[in-house]
């Protein structure tokens, strides 16, 4: 290490690299036995499942050579390992590779947590089933064990179904305990994951998101205010007929709200009753309309208030106060709530009882929601959660969502169970969303008692199980929405008209969450209408940025409380993430002092590969913010650490002192610090600077770690940013014969942008003269590579 620091390499031991981190302990290898072939378990067609450790950060080419033996990968397990399947002899024969240190079975106590080992009674499980293992053989296993094809009740044993699809299978049931033991043992079981309850989190001021000068809707004044984006919304329902949804004074809807989309409607595009769609809930009338008072939200329901905060607008029909956050946005309602048996609206009210078992059929159902042709969603709010900071099973099916669709960005509330550490909820502990924490209220009647620089008492606290950092930022937490009546065809006999007192005070980071998702509207929209980089809408500039992007500009606003309950010792921290969430420190308008420049590349890097960047800062900034953020690979259940492909941030300033991402230094001085090693647990990192030293910085992304890639991933800079200094940004980081590079070139007052494209091999290279479309808009080009004789013929040799 000293001979590679000497040579300016950044180098630092690997004290755990024999180790599994696995999630009842860490595991050395050099511990386990090598059982030879005939001793596996092997499934009906002869496969054993098993993990192959390795000596270093695995290589593409390692990968390959598993396949070439005839062993299939499966998942990834921290560190350096591979969960896969095969032949008994080739898994064995795999010992003999190099970079191979050790190859065993996937024993059953690694597949659950300890809380389900000693279980007793009755438990609801959901049996994670390895990867391209059907569900079949596992249900009929249960069944040979007694477990009955239906449940009759919470507390007895019964066979809920098998959900997922692809290579992300499993099973739920309630079987009695007694049966875990066995289930672990079976080959096609991944893992074990016990159920936890679903719950809404209720325990909204629109300047403080915006500027935090009150009175001042400066993004509303420029009309960026959700305008184009359909926001998904999963709750307990909408009172639809509320001033802030109804289609006009004197008319509710349009069309059949329920059984079609309509992108004209000003509000509600569409109600989406999930009871029905997920088979539980018979559609009445042979396919007639729906009896809109079956669909209700109870009265002072938690969907409508929710749904208030989110995009609640009355402006034309009713002078209502408490207005949504993204004025203009649309809303894609999803209602997941319903009356248990026995409950009424006023003794038990509406649960979440008919959220999916598969979250995919939640985000994007066959022709609704994200795949929706007429409105499709690209942003998510979701409101509820389970108490449980561990990375399960829930928190698994969003990743793999996201990861499958990286433009849908998904908001989750952090839980009302703070202020202890370790009380985040899930699916909140999901990796690739934004979970939010509350902040209190400016407005005087806050009921968290405080300002909106003061963190909410009862908002949950990180870290995550495997250290992970949640929430990842917070908003105002409490005020005043809009409430239902508990009927949607009642108005104008709505309580107070729908004006302050009529509407509803609530509390909980229920509502901070619609909050961050309407900022992320509001975000969407600059770079969906081409506001970037010039400032002002070009429609040439214009594209759908990613879920990686959308986070690292929240995270990016984010602006750091100081007042009642901050008593971490740093920041960013686990009580309130990167702060509180301000537009005006990340969105530029015209004549603001600062600019954000931003790489959304979807290309991505494999272990070894690095992108550098350049960014000048100006001479007095007052700070600069590198924030890098991915959609990780869905985790494997079973580990210690969620993570799976890890990327690294370095910033070199201009005078060579090097600041790595996620070392931040007390929370008095609110910034980085130099020096120290690289974060391996989070999918977002950051260098937050103050008073930066002016000149070039040196920012790279390097690909540390990345058993399952390429890994795609947006970089964020902000702050005193030289919006004229020309940057030149390629979509890839190498390149082969056969490929094309496209070129892009911000630079705001070029008259004519040439670009010199060289090779080894074609040293004098190609000139590639870029394109403007527009005053103020980005420089674009591309030029094709061959593998051929030099010439001047416009492709590079």
């Amino acid at each position: 290490m000293d001979a590679l620091a000497s040579l300016g390499r950044y180098a630092v031991a690997l004290p755990t690299a024999p180790y599994l981190h696995l999630l009842n302990g860490d595991v050395d290898v050099r511990t386990l036995a090598s059982p030879p072939a005939d001793a596996w378990a092997t499934d009906a067609q002869g496969r054993a499942t098993g993990l192959v450790h390795f000596y270093a950060p695995i290589k593409p080419e390692w990968e390959s050579a598993l396949a070439a033996a005839g062993v299939r990968f499966l998942l990834y397990v921290p560190d350096d390992a591979l969960l896969v399947q095969g032949p008994p002899a080739a898994l064995a024969a795999l010992r003999g590779l190099p970079y191979v240190d050790w190859v065993g079975p996937y024993e059953a106590s690694w597949k659950m947590p300890a809380s389900l080992a000693n279980a007793t009674g009755v438990v609801d499980v959901r049996a994670l089933l390895v990867p391209g293992e059907p569900p079949n053989a596992l249900v009929a296993w249960l069944a040979r064990a007694g477990v009955p094809a239906r449940w009759a009740g919470p507390a007895t044993p019964g066979i809920l179904g098998a959900f997922g699809t692809g290579d992300f299978r499993w099973v739920r049931a309630r079987v009695p305990a007694s049966l875990i033991p066995a289930l672990a043992v079976l080959p096609e079981v991944q893992f074990l994951d016990p159920v936890l309850p679903l719950q809404p989190l209720n325990y909204a001021a629109d300047w403080v998101l915006q500027t935090n000068v009150s009175g001042a809707y400066r993004y509303w004044a420029a009309d960026l205010n959700g305008t184009g984006q359909v926001i998904g919304l999963a709750d307990t329902g909408l009172d639809y007929d509320n001033p802030q949804f109804r289609l006009r004074p004197s008319q509710v809807t349009s069309g059949d709200l329920y059984n079609t989309t309509d992108a004209t409607r000003r509000k509600v595009v569409r109600y989406l009753d999930m009871g029905v769609l997920t088979g539980q809930l018979t559609w009445p009338g042979g396919g007639g309309a729906w009896d809109p008072y079956s669909m209700m939200d109870c009265g002072g329901g938690h969907g409508t208030a929710v749904a208030s905060t989110l995009a609640g607008n009355a402006y034309g029909i009713s002078p209502d106060l408490n207005n949504g956050n993204a004025l203009n946005a649309q809303i894609y309602m999803e209602d997941v709530g319903g009356l248990a048996a026995g409950d009424t609206c006023t003794n038990g009210g509406e649960t979440l009882i008919y959220v999916p078992e598969d979250y995919a059929d939640l985000f994007g159902p066959p022709g609704l929601v994200y795949n929706d042709p007429v409105a499709p969603v690209r942003i998510q709010s979701d409101s509820w959660g389970a108490p449980g900071d561990a990375y399960d099973l829930q928190a698994r099916m969003v990743d793999a969502f996201i990861w499958a669709h990286p433009d849908f960005t998904v908001f989750f509330a952090a839980g009302n169970e703070g202020p202890s550490p370790g009380t985040v909820n899930t699916p909140g502990t999901a990796k690739d969303v934004v979970t939010v924490g509350g902040a209190c209220n400016p407005d005087g009647a806050s009921q968290c008692f405080g300002t909106q620089n003061d963190l909410a008492s009862f908002s949950s606290q990180g870290p995550t199980q495997d250290g992970r950092l949640k929430p990842d930022l917070v908003t105002v937490a409490d005020g005043f929405s809009a409430t239902s009546s508990g009927n949607p065809l009642d108005f104008p006999n709505y309580p107070g008209n729908c004006i302050l007192p009529g509407d509803h005070a609530w509390a909980g980071t229920s509502f901070s969450t619609p909050a961050a998702a309407a900022a992320a509207a509001i975000i969407r929209q600059y770079f969906t209408q081409g506001w970037y980089p010039s400032r002002t809408p070009v429609a040439a500039d214009a594209f759908d940025p990613s879920a990686a992007l959308m986070r690292a500009m929240l995270l990016a606003s984010g602006q750091q409380l100081t007042g009642t309950g901050t008593t971490a010792s740093t920041w960013p921290n686990n009580q309130q993430g990167f702060g509180r969430v301000l537009l005006s420190s990340v969105l530029p308008l015209p004549g603001d002092p600062f600019d954000t420049q931003v790489v959304d590349n979807a290309a991505g890097l494999v272990t070894g590969q690095a992108s550098t960047y350049t960014f000048h800062v100006a001479a007095g900034a007052a700070s600069a913010r590198f924030v890098l953020a991915w959609t990780d690979y869905p985790g494997t259940l079973g580990a210690s650490k969620a993570l799976v492909n890890d990327l690294d941030l370095q910033v070199t300033a201009p005078d060579g002192t090097v600041y790595r991402g996620n070392n931040f230094g007390p929370a008095s001085l609110g910034a980085s610090v130099s020096g120290a090693t690289f974060d391996t647990t989070n999918p977002e990192e950051a260098v937050l600077l103050k008073s930066p030293l002016p000149g070039d910085w040196k920012v790279q992304v390097i690909g540390a770690n990345v058993p399952v890639g390429p890994q795609p991933f947006a970089l964020v800079a902000t702050g005193g940013l030289d919006p004229a200094y020309g940057r030149v940004v390629l979509d890839r980081p190498s390149y082969a014969p056969g490929d094309t590079v496209h070129i892009t070139v911000y630079d705001s007052n070029a008259a004519a942008v040439p670009v010199q494209v060289t090779s080894g091999l074609e040293p004098v290279g190609e000139t590639v003269g870029l394109t403007q479309a527009a005053p103020g808009a980005a420089w674009t080009g591309s030029i094709p590579l061959a593998f051929a004789q030099p010439a001047a013929d416009g492709v590079v040799e």
